[in-house]
């Protein structure tokens, strides 16, 4: 079976993530090639380096944009797919209307946001979930999502009833607990083995609401002088000025640590005490939790698409935007950890097993290849 995945970009969103994260495996019944509407981004070149033929297609401008969709419609009557599985609103719209018209029987879309409301989302995204919603209703043989709430969204704006749920999968081998990596990045950073190390693993975009979460951290300061944050990402950096600004702004500067995005992730994962996401919207199986969940890092994340059922009763969940809840919950991870070392370390063991069981790449891979060998 040949499979072409068409995807806006590589960058190191959680789409992309996930397509990486599929390739990486290998089954014999299985062929992959990926199309990205733009360029390699981040993802790229460690596509190719797993064998998987990937095409560019630089659609940037008008022309390169008529020139994109040209080569695409020729890519697929040339290497006549079995399967063309696009992710997100642009190219389930785009390439699943040229992989329609150019004869392709099975297309799958994947949909990795649980609702697009007006105000949270770009013009172009809104634009293209809605034109699927209302003209593509007989494109798509089956709708993938990670979260619940997305097909519910969905179907509000007109989505055919396709869906099937497949959540997020981490490499559970990879992110685990490991003493060692702790000690590496702490020493790496220059952080005492005994400091509360709270991480945000998120690029740095509004609805991720670094703002909230650093006058947080301020508060939290007051009477807990022993901790310090580690934000993760793409664009987290000095250079990024917005950031800078909010950090000086906050005056704790010191307390601060800055990583731009890396391959090393289940390193830093292991070095914090937990992991933070206070996202104001948008969120669906976010990969961030089950990373450091897996890692035995116990997470305070919003309320949001399926992350209820991620954390489970193995953390702290927040409304989005209720920056008291997110305040007490962050304190009620420090007391728990200095009060009662045998009940954290017994939450941090429960959360990777946890992950293990319910949100295992391999249970994610093995239902992908299940709908497309019988479903689709």
């Amino acid at each position: 079976m040949k499979i072409i995945h068409v995807i806006i970009g590589l960058e190191s969103g959680g789409a992309e993530v996930t397509l990486y994260k599929i390739l990486t495996k290998k089954n014999k019944k299985i062929s992959h090639m990926v199309i990205s509407m733009t360029g390699p981004g981040f993802y790229g070149k460690k596509i190719e380096s797993n064998g998987v033929i990937v095409k560019y297609l630089n659609m940037k401008s008008p022309i390169s944009i008529f020139l994109g969709l040209f080569k695409m419609g020729k890519i697929f009557l040339n290497e006549k797919p079995d399967i063309v599985q696009t992710w997100l609103h642009q190219a389930d719209f785009i390439a699943g209307l040229i992989a329609k018209i150019v004869g392709v029987k099975k297309i799958v879309w994947n949909i990795r946001t649980t609702a697009v409301n007006w105000g949270n989302y770009s013009f172009l995204t809104i634009l293209f979930a809605r034109l699927c919603g209302y003209f593509c209703q007989n494109i798509p043989k089956i709708i993938i999502t990670c979260a619940k709430q997305a097909k519910k969204n969905h179907l509000n704006i007109g989505y055919p009833n396709k869906f099937c749920l497949i959540h997020n999968g981490v490499d559970t081998e990879k992110f685990s607990i490991n003493l060692s990596n702790r000690i590496k990045f702490r020493k790496e950073n220059n952080i005492s083995q005994d400091t509360f190390l709270i991480g945000l693993v998120a690029r740095f975009h509004p609805v991720k609401n670094h703002l909230s979460f650093l006058k947080t951290i301020k508060e939290i300061l007051v009477t807990n002088k022993d901790i310090k944050c580690v934000l993760i990402g793409k664009n987290i950096n000095y250079q990024n000025k917005q950031l800078k600004n909010l950090i000086e702004h906050s005056k704790i500067n010191e307390k601060i640590i800055l990583i731009e995005e890396t391959s090393d992730i289940n390193k830093v994962m292991n070095g914090l005490d937990i992991n933070v996401l206070p996202s104001l919207y948008g969120e669906t199986c976010p990969n961030a939790l089950i990373e450091a969940m897996s890692s035995g890092t116990p997470c305070v994340a919003s309320n949001l698409g399926e992350i209820k059922e991620i954390i489970n009763k193995f953390g702290w969940t927040v409304d989005p935007g209720n920056s008291l809840q997110l305040k007490e919950s962050i304190l009620d991870a420090i007391n728990l950890k200095s009060q009662n070392n045998k009940e954290w370390e017994s939450l941090c063991i429960n959360c990777s097993t946890h992950i293990k069981n319910n949100f295992s790449i391999n249970k994610m891979i093995k239902s992908y290849e299940f709908l497309w060998l019988n479903r689709v």
